[in-house]
């Protein structure tokens, strides 16, 4: 199974636009970024396209405005307060499902310090 997230697909296609045609447009894409998949001939068993506006927004600019995952505890002096998810900024390149998964440990290891000197004292 692969996982494509197109957050601007609906500004190119129509909310009525096939599934079909959605792959055919994104197919060659596909293919530069996992070429195995064409050169061995895997079968496309199944694709499904869903649309969502309940998605986070992802405009040019806004990653300045993005909090991290220590910014609550850090400037709003709330020490045990920490944040993760897709829309989290990070100090390294991150994908949105990977962002949510490396911000939640992070924010797991800012929590069991901040835990571990509340049991120390």
């Amino acid at each position: 199974m692969i996982e494509f997230h197109l957050y601007l697909f609906s500004k190119s296609f129509p909310k009525d636009t096939p599934d079909e045609k959605i792959w055919e447009k994104i197919s060659p894409t596909v293919k530069l970024i996992y070429p195995e998949i064409f050169e061995r001939n895997f079968k496309l068993l199944a694709y499904n396209v869903n649309s969502y506006d309940s998605f986070s927004s992802y405009e040019k600019g806004q990653y300045i405005y993005r909090p991290s995952v220590n910014t609550i505890a850090e400037k709003c002096l709330l020490s045990n307060v920490y944040i993760a998810g897709d829309w989290i900024k990070t100090d390294y390149p991150s994908a949105l499902m990977e962002r949510s998964v490396s911000t939640g440990i992070i924010y797991c290891l800012f929590y069991s310090n901040f835990a571990f000197k509340l049991i120390k004292h």
